[in-house]
């Protein structure tokens, strides 16, 4: 949305295509660009809400036949959006930040860890500028 309150181009063009949001735009960008999901990649979508990362990286593995995987971790329960996504796609809630290496390496297939990793994670925020700053930066009990 722009900052008026009002949907820009990309906020309506997400809606008409089916994307869950916006952002979808980003990552179809780095995959043209440079095409980091190939056939067959297992992918980990850290931060993955709302899932349009999912639906994008999901759509880059081909048909279903060639295989892939696609898992998504966020902190919110995140429901896999239906279109664009199929069987290869499943989401965890749980924080990444506090997330044993082993338990994600787990969610692997055959536990071997994945080949592309993909993170549009953002703290959580409360609106106070300098709060957020410091949050933004990684520093402890920020306050104002």
């Amino acid at each position: 949305m722009s900052g008026a309150g009002t949907p820009d181009f990309f906020y309506r063009e997400a809606q008409r295509l089916g994307y869950v949001a916006r952002s979808a735009f980003k990552l179809l960008q780095i995959q043209k660009q440079h095409k980091l999901i190939t056939q067959g990649s297992s992918v980990l979508d850290l931060g993955c809400a709302p899932g349009a990362w999912l639906q994008v990286a999901c759509q880059s593995l081909g048909p279903l036949k060639n295989g892939g995987t696609v898992v998504g971790i966020d902190l919110k329960k995140v429901k896999v959006p239906p279109l664009y996504c199929d069987a290869r796609v499943r989401t965890v809630c749980a924080d990444v930040m506090k997330l044993p290496k082993n338990q994600v390496r787990a969610l692997s297939p055959r536990h071997k860890g994945f080949s592309v990793v993909l993170s549009d994670m953002c703290p959580l925020v409360s609106g106070i500028t300098t709060r957020d700053a410091a949050l933004s930066a990684g520093v402890r009990n920020a306050s104002t």
